[in-house]
């Protein structure tokens, strides 16, 4: 029984390994998004929720387009497809401002470099559909397709990490960008909202069983520790939301 449970655990954790080096893991798969191209004639506010703007997915392979080929130094997180062309990162929202990300799954040396890349998707787009086209966009899969997500790159600056974005409709200039993202803002507070049940349960449990008094005893003392630690979450998150403005 041990002896198969053994084999089986080694074969499993072989087609694992083998799943996530090949080149069409997971994570290249299903984590990343398709280029759009969007034209800036015409384009202001929220206008592209209505799709009140020109834009077309960005071209990926056939037999009609064989030179449409991604640069080396970019083709392990960006390629083409029968689909278009895809970006491999991870979407996030804003806490703040609820914009949709695709974070690209590449940490770029300098931010030189960074900026050198989103030049060349935006060359890309120019090049298929006109110099107006030079906003470039994500969605689908791990954007929402009803949603269009604005590329950021991460890139080294001494011994951080920071981020920017690649000028879409609504970003330019290759700021920094500050957000804090929905889903540590939601994990948190609910934590918090978590602890204020538990913690009175917990101590109450603990101390109950020296006497009833006792009880009531730790399940106050539970419930203060709880609302105090449930109230610098808050604090905290309530902090980070208003200090980071994307």
């Amino acid at each position: 029984m041990i002896r198969n449970r053994f084999n089986f655990f080694l074969l499993l954790s072989i087609l694992l390994y083998q799943f996530v080096i090949s080149k069409n893991s997971f994570a290249e798969s299903y984590f990343g998004s398709h280029l759009f191209c969007s034209s800036e004639n015409g384009l202001r506010h929220n206008e592209y929720w209505n799709r009140k703007v020109n834009w077309n997915w960005s071209k990926g392979s056939s037999l009609n387009y064989q030179q449409n080929l991604i640069d080396d130094k970019y083709n392990n997180f960006t390629f083409i497809n029968s689909s278009g062309t895809w970006i491999n990162g991870f979407g996030d929202i804003s806490s703040t401002s609820f914009r949709h990300y695709l974070l690209v799954r590449k940490t770029f040396e300098s931010k030189q470099e960074a900026i050198q890349y989103c030049k060349y998707l935006e060359d890309k787009c120019v090049n298929e559909f006109g110099s107006s086209y030079k906003y470039v966009g994500v969605s689908s899969w791990s954007i929402p397709q009803s949603a269009w997500a604005t590329i950021a790159v991460r890139y080294k600056e001494n011994s951080e990490k920071k981020w920017t974005t690649c000028p879409n409709w609504e970003f330019s200039g290759f700021k920094e960008l500050h957000y804090f993202p929905l889903w540590q803002a939601t994990g948190l507070t609910t934590f918090a909202a978590a602890g204020m049940i538990f913690s009175p349960w917990a101590m109450g449990v603990a101390l109950g069983k020296f006497g009833a008094i006792a009880g009531v005893i730790g399940t106050s003392y539970g419930f203060s520790q709880g609302l105090n630690t449930a109230y610098n979450i808050y604090n905290y998150v309530s902090d980070k939301i208003y200090y980071s403005h994307d």
